[in-house]
């Protein structure tokens, strides 16, 4: 699925990891690196290794938090205008996988697909 997605976002030169990190960051101003690795249900390596060209690129920026040991992560203009591009891809790679599936067997894949992701807490 993650190949699927990514060969469809390839055109916005992000993953479908950065992405789902674009738009928990749209949704959640000024997160911490903690708090958005817990958002999004995974670990802060795997978080730091997604942000790396996104801060490089200035899709979103790293600032000092309210003490040395945090980081406040914060979406740029730039990192809102791709977001938006992206989406409109991740959109279309919907659509694509709504004809191939067919609505009930896609709406059945998201149950299941929610069912396996509340398993980690």
């Amino acid at each position: 699925m993650t190949q699927f997605y990514d060969d469809v976002l390839k055109s916005s030169g992000i993953t479908i990891a950065q992405l789902g990190l674009l738009r928990t960051l749209e949704s959640r101003e000024n997160a911490t690196v903690g708090e958005l690795a817990s958002l999004m249900r995974i670990d802060r390596t795997t978080l730091n290794r997604n942000m790396k060209p996104l801060v490089k690129a200035g899709f979103i920026t790293l600032n000092p938090g309210q003490d040395s040991r945090t980081r406040q992560i914060q979406l740029t203009q730039d990192g809102k205008g791709l977001c938006g591009q992206a989406w409109g891809l991740w959109g279309e790679a919907q659509a694509s996988l709504k004809e191939y599936l067919g609505k009930e067997n896609l709406r059945k894949l998201t149950h299941l697909l929610a069912k396996l992701e509340a398993l980690v807490p």
